[in-house]
């Protein structure tokens, strides 16, 4: 019954539990239509009576067996066609055979049945029952030549029945189309979990809502600095990520407020002139005429999610409650990638100083010399140790040497580029990695670093500390050495050798 669910939207089974208040009522129509013939006709006619009988008695079996075929899922395309033309006959048979007054029970069981099978197939095998009845219905008419009341009384049903075929039918659309919209948050939802970075939930976003909502334009924007973000801007086709717009005034800074969704079906009907000023196009040079808000807010994170459409009413509730159920995932999503990111980070940094600890700074020097060993661009790397360090832990406590620490790793920072990186080696010596740097550049940075650490005020609770001296070794790659390994270890002798020189020396001299 495969094809019978991509119909419908739901099992088959569900559809049977769906009609059985129509299947109970059409009973009892049949039920008060014997009982009517009983009284109706008089005692001598017992023949057809019994005729009768036997007919409703046939049709209730019919009916029997349809249901179990039903529930046991053996329906087929031709038992589904058989079964349409087969009740209709039957139904349209009852002109001939019931008295002319019983005609209003005739037309409300083919009623009652053409939404059994508005329900159960579709709205083709519904009008085509509802044109084989039609046409009982006009021969017994035309036959006893019925007065135009009795036809507009015909019409009058047949309308009803067309109403009620529709009526299933849009509430068949609704549910083909709500279920399609949770199979998919389902899906999404399985993906999220899995979903390792920013980058791919956003590519899973923009899937997501191209799937279930129709829509001209969507963003996901982020507060930043009094600002929204765009991680995710896409208009008619293109997309516009990363861009920067302004806040205040807008749609988007009302539904972050408030922390609640906002649905305008029409724009022009949501009088605001502080928002009107604020109108920023992007993409197509046009506003949009419909726009649903919902807040993105999470533990790391406030933002907003939009859709909107350049057609007035093109968005219903359905639309505005799918996109709450959405944002609510990715808010979870963002989340569970920033914690993520958060512990990555940890895990890469020296919990003191905050620079990286020895492990990850060994695995960006190794990136840094595969990544430039090809076209053999220069790289340096510095090897320091602060001169006499232990006394500053004896004689001023170990705070103090701590602080010392800290304050060497910030003037280093302070004195290096963002693309280089300082690592703690272990203890008091650190390690410095300068990409595109010759070993000239390098001994200019690392004299400017002992300057700045000699001019630098250190103080602890009762007096000033003095300032500490560094020394430092040098190495080049790949003019010095030609693997990471070789180039920590030729650094690491020319730092001791600065070191037995007498300290506060850089060493970059041939072993």
């Amino acid at each position: 019954m495969k094809w019978l669910t991509n119909l419908v939207g739901i099992d088959p089974e569900d559809k049977l539990i769906s009609v059985i208040p129509t299947v109970f009522y059409g009973v009892l129509v049949f039920m008060i239509t014997i009982i009517m013939v009983i009284i109706w006709y008089p005692a001598h006619a017992m023949e057809i009576k019994s005729q009768i009988i036997i007919y409703f008695l046939i049709a209730f079996l019919y009916l029997l067996i349809n249901f179990r075929a039903y529930s046991r899922s053996t329906i087929h395309v031709l038992f589904m066609w058989v079964n349409v033309i087969i009740s209709a006959v039957g139904i349209g048979y009852l002109f001939f055979l019931l008295p002319h007054e019983l005609e209003p029970l005739i037309f409300i069981m083919m009623i009652i049945a053409a939404m059994a099978k508005s329900a159960l197939t579709g709205r083709l095998p519904s009008y085509t029952a509802m044109v084989v009845f039609s046409l009982f219905s006009i021969v017994y008419h035309h036959s006893y030549q019925s007065e135009t009341k009795e036809w507009w009384l015909h019409i009058s049903f047949l309308i009803a029945m067309v109403t009620s075929i529709e009526t299933i039918q849009q509430l068949r659309a609704i549910t083909k189309d709500q279920t399609r919209r949770i199979e998919i948050i389902n899906e999404v939802s399985a993906h999220i979990i899995n979903t390792n970075s920013a980058e791919e939930l956003i590519s899973l976003i923009d899937t997501t809502l191209k799937k279930i909502i129709d829509t001209d334009s969507y963003y996901i924007g982020m507060v930043k600095d009094n600002k929204l973000q765009m991680l995710l801007c896409h208009d008619e086709g293109e997309y516009f990520n990363g861009i920067t717009l302004p806040l205040e005034g807008t749609l988007a800074e009302k539904v972050i407020k408030t922390q609640k969704p906002l649905f305008l079906p029409y724009m022009k009907n949501y009088a605001s002139d502080s928002i009107a000023n604020s109108k920023v196009y992007i993409g197509k040079n046009q506003g949009s005429e419909s726009w649903i808000g919902v807040p993105l807010t999470s533990k790391h994170n406030q933002g907003v999610i939009t859709i909107s459409s350049y057609k007035k009413n093109a968005f219903t509730t359905a639309d505005m409650h799918m996109l709450i159920n959405v944002t609510e995932r990715i808010s979870l999503a963002l989340d569970n990638i920033k914690q993520r990111e958060i512990l990555e980070t940890e895990a890469r940094l020296d919990s003191l100083t905050r620079v990286y600890n020895h492990g990850y700074f060994i695995k960006k020097l190794e990136s840094q010399i595969t990544k430039h060993c090809p076209n053999a661009h220069p790289t340096s790397l510095l090897m320091l140790d602060i001169d006499h360090f232990k006394k500053y832990n004896d004689t001023y406590g170990h705070r103090a040497g701590d602080e010392v620490l800290k304050t060497l790793c910030r003037v280093i920072q302070k004195n290096i580029k963002s693309s280089d990186s300082i690592g703690r080696w272990g203890g008091e010596e650190f390690a410095i990695l300068l990409p595109s740097a010759q070993k000239e550049q390098a001994i200019e940075i690392a004299q400017r670093i002992q300057t700045t650490l000699s001019t630098h005020q250190f103080e602890n609770e009762f007096h000033a500390i003095p300032s500490p001296t560094i020394s430092i070794g040098i190495a080049e790659f790949p003019n010095e050495a030609d693997d990471a390994i070789r180039l920590i270890d030729l650094a690491d002798k020319r730092l001791y050798m600065a070191k037995e020189k007498g300290r506060n020396q850089v060493s970059v001299a041939p072993l």
